[in-house]
């Protein structure tokens, strides 16, 4: 069930993408694509994905919460440990250590063991 809050989770984002981007009236080449109903469907589509998520047990959520927090963390920390990397090898014109690396991979490896715990 745990895939399938992550899916619901997105379907969700998509829908509210959706109303919010006929808002601003987004549009890529040629004339939108619109249906009949305009706001009727996203809203609805909205709907049946809540009332599906209210099937979903607490630890679904926390479990999607982890790997949500986990993942922004690694995202934040992968763009600064480039720049790191990169300053550390103008300075000394030599590979990089793993240090940084295996810090990632140990907080990677919490991340998965906490996912595996709180699933059975």
């Amino acid at each position: 069930m745990l895939s399938a809050v992550g899916i619901l989770l997105v379907d969700l984002a998509c829908c509210l993408a959706v109303l919010e981007l006929r808002r601003r009236d987004v549009r890529a080449e040629g004339a939108p694509f619109r249906i009949a109903g305009g706001p009727i469907v996203p809203i609805l589509a909205c709907a049946v994905v809540v009332w599906l998520l209210t099937s979903a047990r607490v630890v679904e959520f926390l479990a999607v919460s982890g790997v949500l927090v986990g993942a922004s963390v690694l995202y934040l920390l992968r763009p600064r440990r480039a720049w790191r990397q990169e300053r550390q090898m103008r300075r000394s014109h030599t590979v990089v250590d793993g240090d940084e690396e295996d810090q990632v991979r140990s907080v990677e490896h919490a991340l998965v063991t906490f996912v595996a715990k709180y699933l059975d």
